[in-house]
């Protein structure tokens, strides 16, 4: 416990300015095509990355009129000259495609200098302050704004979910405990475990990347978790204090071998669904899954550590500052939900039939899913990368295919005549595609590699575009296919080809997890089932929120049409993660009842009226801190917020409430059933919850 303390110590210390050190976007597939197309073009061709975008314009000038060109070059000189850009692509004359259709606004691109995104970052703040030294208004927007800014909003929305959802956690924790210090021990043990999960994260970035959205679910999970955790620890010992008429040694050692048992099960659940993320090869999801399986570690280690500790510190004073009487034990057969679980087993069938066709109806909207990868869409309508972003893609501007553009290299092993006159035959079919305005051919400096630079028409889908491309027979060689579109279809495509074996990993770490706790093969296979069924109403919500727009002015979105995938990734993994929480500690109880009494109908009864407030409790605090990250601006934030509070919900009430004593009484003592062998090894190993 006091080493952990000084671990404490030292991460409130290292810790701060993690945010400075996290990654911004991550939305690339790792070492892929698009990827290696890019460096190709920047090392080969020096067609460096566009990092900013800077748009000018003047209330009384036009970009063809000789002040206004004079201002544009006088600040491409300055940007030319200064040793933190690379490259600077200014309208050399109106009517370019850096120049607007109407002649009122002028694009200036630049690269800036660094091998990494923190190298230019660095030089961030002089290349803006060069962009801004004239009296033309620029907006400043681009790849390297992008991240800027969300470092900003990442730092406010923080502070944002901070002071909304607090308060409402700290209020539902007296609800829940009726004490002051009681209420104040899961506090305690999410501050602990999220200030030494960021000394983590901090730790990690010296080696690897990590996004700041891996920032976000550190801190949901962190306060999710230690929420889950210390409740069920700290009623069982309460209730174990009760019971052996206030012996804090036998009540800590009880507590320990059952709620300690069943904590140390769930943790690792969770760890390992969030592990399942790793199958997609993409930096923004590698990120969360790095940083969730962090924060789900550490809170594990603190709440098997640090808390026993504190309780056997605290002993009785765990009661001090009172709020009216404790509340008795939830297995009174008055109690609300040993009620409630009665009336289910009394009808099944219909209950079940009913919940599952209700959630079916929620989940129906997935049916018009739609995805695209996250853009500058993202952000609010009110930050500059966005408005740069929105000018840039409004074809009644700008020629938008000039800007974005289809990017290929071909190699220099391309054999003559495979599609007409090498790498040109190959310019010649793509010219032929429609919704292609032109290809440029540029031959490589000093070598024999050729960029082959697709200009789309207006209203062309890049994506497409893309497809027809790559399906163009081969000229021989190899033919790298890079830019915007290629990488969005390289994502979409990453997403739907690892989706199997994540689905796979998180299922299989599930159905082992379980049976290792309970020694059944029926649970498992049940969990999954149900499980599924949460994050498929989540999937509904989400289309029918964000994809469709419901709620904008509600929830202050604008709509972007689709929904980004990593979010249905990470909902996936948080949320049969967070699930694993619910099921272990309702099945755990109903396992000790059963085996004390050996009535299926009452231990399911009885175990859910002594849980049943602490799952809905656990969610409640759970849905508060939602509320707060829905409260920021970031869309993406939003969408995980949405996604993971209408899941929780659902799980710990619909799910365990209604499902889970409708088919524990349909099955009844098949609920147990293993295997003759399985049973007895397991028996053996007495590594099940209730040993």
């Amino acid at each position: 416990m006091g080493a952990l303390v000084v671990v404490f110590a030292v991460s409130v210390g290292l810790g701060r300015g993690i945010v400075d050190r996290l990654a911004s976007g991550g939305f690339t597939v790792r070492d892929g095509e698009a990827e290696r197309t890019a460096a190709v073009l920047e090392q080969a061709f020096g067609v460096g990355a566009t990092d900013v975008v800077v748009a000018y314009r003047h209330p009384g000038w036009l970009v063809d009129e000789p002040a206004f060109m004079a201002e544009l070059h006088g600040v491409a000189s300055r940007l030319e000259a200064s040793a933190a850009v690379v490259d600077v692509r200014a309208p050399l004359r109106p009517g370019t495609p850096l120049s607007s259709k109407d002649d009122r606004i002028a694009l200036v691109v630049i690269t800036v200098r660094g091998d990494d995104d923190h190298a230019k970052l660095a030089h961030f703040p002089e290349v803006v302050d060069a962009a801004r030294d004239t009296v033309l208004h620029a907006q400043v927007g681009g790849r390297l704004a992008a991240h800027a800014t969300a470092q900003t909003l990442s730092r406010d929305d923080l502070v944002r979910a901070e002071l909304v959802a607090l308060p409402l956690v700290f209020g539902l924790l007296l609800w829940l405990f009726r004490s002051v210090v009681a209420a104040l021990i899961p506090v305690v043990i999410a501050g602990v475990s999220i200030e030494v999960a960021m000394l983590v994260l901090r730790g990690l970035t010296t080696v690897v990347d990590v996004s700041l959205l891996a920032m976000n679910v550190v801190t949901f999970l962190g306060v999710g978790l230690a929420v889950d955790y210390s409740l069920f620890v700290v009623l069982r010992f309460r209730e174990e204090l009760r019971s052996t008429g206030g012996d804090v040694d036998e009540s800590l050692r009880r507590t320990t071998a059952t709620s300690g048992r069943t904590v140390l099960f769930s943790g690792v659940a969770v760890a390992a669904s969030l592990l399942g993320l790793l199958w997609f090869r993409i930096p923004l999801l590698e990120s969360i899954a790095i940083g969730g399986t962090s924060i789900t570690v550490v809170t594990l280690l603190v709440t098997l550590v640090f808390l026993p500790g504190l309780l056997a510190l605290l002993g009785p004073r765990i009661e001090a500052g009172r709020l009216g009487a404790v509340p008795p034990a939830d297995d009174d057969r008055q109690g609300r939900w040993y009620a409630i679980a009665c009336w289910v087993m009394r009808r099944p069938w219909t209950v079940g039939l009913v919940v599952v066709g209700a959630l079916l109806v929620v989940a129906s909207p997935v049916r018009r899913l739609r995805l695209e990868p996250g853009d500058a869409s993202l952000f609010p309508a009110r930050t500059e990368v966005r408005q740069v972003a929105d000018l840039v893609t409004d074809p009644e501007l700008f020629a938008t295919g000039e800007l974005s553009t289809i990017d290929l290299v071909a190699e220099p092993d391309i054999q003559p005549d495979a599609l007409g006159r090498e790498p040109l035959g190959l310019a010649a079919a793509i010219q032929a595609l429609p919704g292609v305005s032109r290809v440029d051919a540029i031959a490589e400096p000093g070598g024999d590699r050729t960029y082959l630079r697709v200009v789309l028409e207006d209203d062309a889908s890049g994506e497409v575009l893309v497809d027809q491309i790559r399906a163009l027979p081969s000229p021989g060689g190899r033919v790298l296919v890079g830019g915007d579109a290629a990488l969005d279809d390289e994502i979409h495509r990453e997403i739907t080809d690892a989706a199997p074996a994540a689905l796979a990993t998180v299922a299989a770490v599930t159905f082992v997890v379980l049976l290792l706790a309970f020694g059944s093969l029926v649970l498992p296979l049940k969990a999954l089932v149900l499980n599924g069924l949460s994050v498929a109403a989540s999937y509904g919500a989400l289309v029918w929120v964000f994809q469709d727009g419901r709620l904008e002015s509600l929830l202050r979105y604008e709509s972007p049409g689709a929904l980004e995938p990593s979010v249905l990734a990470v909902t996936f993994a948080v949320v049969f993660g967070l699930s694993m929480d619910y099921e272990m500690f309702l099945l755990s109880r109903i396992r000790e009842e059963y085996l004390a009494s050996g009535d299926d109908t009452k231990s399911v009864a009885r175990g859910l009226g002594r849980t049943g407030r602490l799952i809905t409790g656990a969610a409640a605090v759970l849905v508060a801190v939602v509320i707060g990250f829905v409260a920021g601006e970031m869309v993406f934030i939003k969408e995980l917020g949405v996604g993971l509070g209408v899941a929780v919900l659902v799980d710990a009430t619909i799910v365990r409430g209604l499902l889970v004593p409708a088919s524990m009484a349909v099955l009844g003592k098949h609920n147990w059933w293993a295997p003759r062998w399985l049973a007895r090894w397991w028996a053996r190993a007495g590594i099940g919850v209730e040993e």
